[in-house]
Order: structure tokens, then C-alpha cells, then sequence
């Protein structure tokens, strides 16, 4: 018995051995870093902090805050699949073009799917639980407890309310996001791009606030959290997906 024991052992240990080796022969799989390079718009016109333009509708506004928390991403294969980054919350604001995603494997992809919000989840948990650039982290970025969550999207401005859109652009507007009820994941058409391996590979977009605002009537509808005002926080929320498009 002892013999046969011993045997027995010496094969497992073989086994191991063997298994490692094949392990360690074992490529690693080459990565590129993926970036996500986002304009800010009203319309057509690119547009900073306090700059006044024209959305699709002729309305008049600039936007002093314009910004949302972007997570689970996902690039999409030629074959249908999903490669998932898992766990990466970046914040998109108007000072911030080009935002750091994360490795992937490279090779050929056909769209990204991403989600503005926060996951059930994470949304449930205070900002002392996240540690650094985490946009979690910022207390500035949640509603100040852990029933109602993290602001997803969160923008104040200024609009001309006057009929012929020829007044002052005065009228102040703030309008923040968050709860399940609001979290939108977008999945953009196929357009292939290539992510190479050791290099920096982007994607670049537009997020268009005209459309984003668009049936808001800032002169009725000044301001409106989940808390406040449901309704218009929803149709807000609805308008996201057709806030994005590739940049041409």
C-alpha cells in the first residue's frame, strides 16, 4: 500500500510539473490600451464652458456643467461577442476630451457598448468605498446617501428663454441624474476599428447636449433630480442614446 501511495504521489507531482510547463510555454496575449476620445456639442459646434450656441431646434444655451459617468464597456467583435472591461468608471466632462478605458486584447473590432450610470451594485455603496481617480470616490459626484446613489449625469447652464431667441442668455438650468430608473447603456453602430497591440487606439465620438436637453423647456422646467422631479429627469434620460455619434 505504501509503495502504490508513493506511486501515486510521484505521478500527481509529474502531473503538475508538466501542467506548469505547458503554462508557462504559454504566449501572453497581446494588449493595446483603449481610449475613448469625446467632443462636447450643442449641434454642430463644439463648445467649452460658458460658450453660447444654437442647438437643432434654434434654442440658445451654453453649458457651465456638463458631465456623466461613464462605465461598462464593452467592444464588440466581428463575430457578435463582447469584450467586457470590467469595474472601470471614467468621468466624461467638458475639460476632459480623451478618456483612459483600460488594456484589451488586441484585433479587430465592429462598435463599443458602454453605460451611463452605475451598476445596482456599486450604486447601493458610499464614495469612501472607492479610492482614487475613481470618479466614485468624489462625494461631489453622489447624492449624499447611499438610498439615492451617485449622480450619473449631472448639467447646469444657461438659456435664452425669450420667444425669438434674441434675449439674454440668463436663465439658469440644472438638471442631475441617478437611480436605476435613469441608467442607460448605449451600443453605437458598427463602424471596425483595430486595437493594436502596445499602442494607444481611441475611438472617437460626440456627445451632443442639444439633443441631450432636446423637448426640455428650460423656462418651465428650470431644475430636476430623481427626487424632484422624476418626469423630466426621465425624458432626459431617454434622449441619452441619441446624444452619441461617431465624430466626422
Amino acid at each position: 500500500m505504501k509503495k502504490t501511495a508513493i506511486k501515486a504521489l510521484v505521478l500527481a507531482v509529474v502531473a503538475i510539473a508538466a501542467f506548469s510547463a505547458c503554462k508557462k510555454d504559454e504566449a501572453p496575449v497581446p494588449v493595446g490600451k483603449f481610449y475613448m476620445h469625446i467632443h462636447t456639442n450643442i449641434d454642430s459646434t463644439e463648445v467649452e464652458a460658458g460658450d453660447v450656441a444654437k442647438d437643432a431646434n434654434g434654442r440658445r444655451f451654453q453649458l457651465d456643467k456638463a458631465q456623466f459617468i461613464l462605465s461598462g464597456v464593452q467592444l464588440k467583435k466581428a463575430d457578435g461577442t463582447y469584450q467586457l472591461l470590467d469595474n472601470v468608471y471614467v468621468l466624461k466632462d467638458i475639460e476632459t476630451e480623451e478618456l483612459e478605458i483600460g488594456n484589451v486584447p488586441a484585433g479587430n473590432y465592429v462598435s463599443v457598448k458602454f453605460t451611463v450610470g452605475v451598476d445596482a451594485s456599486n450604486n447601493v455603496k458610499a464614495p469612501s468605498a472607492f479610492t482614487g481617480s475613481n470618479p466614485l470616490a468624489d462625494v461631489n459626484n453622489w447624492f449624499g446617501s447611499a438610498d439615492k446613489g451617485f449622480i450619473f449625469l449631472n448639467v447646469e447652464g444657461k438659456a435664452d428663454v425669450s420667444a425669438g431667441q434674441n434675449g439674454s442668455v440668463d436663465h439658469a438650468f440644472s438638471y442631475q441624474l441617478g437611480t436605476s430608473a435613469n441608467l442607460k447603456t448605449i451600443e453605437l453602430p458598427n463602424q471596425a476599428f483595430a486595437v493594436v497591440a502596445n499602442q494607444d487606439n481611441f475611438v472617437h465620438l460626440t456627445c451632443d447636449y442639444g439633443l441631450l436637453l432636446e423637448g426640455i423647456d428650460f423656462s418651465v422646467n428650470a431644475s430636476a433630480s430623481p427626487f424632484t422631479n422624476a418626469a423630466v429627469c426621465n425624458q432626459i434620460a431617454n434622449n441619452i442614446s441619441r446624444m452619441f455619434r461617431y465624430e466626422e
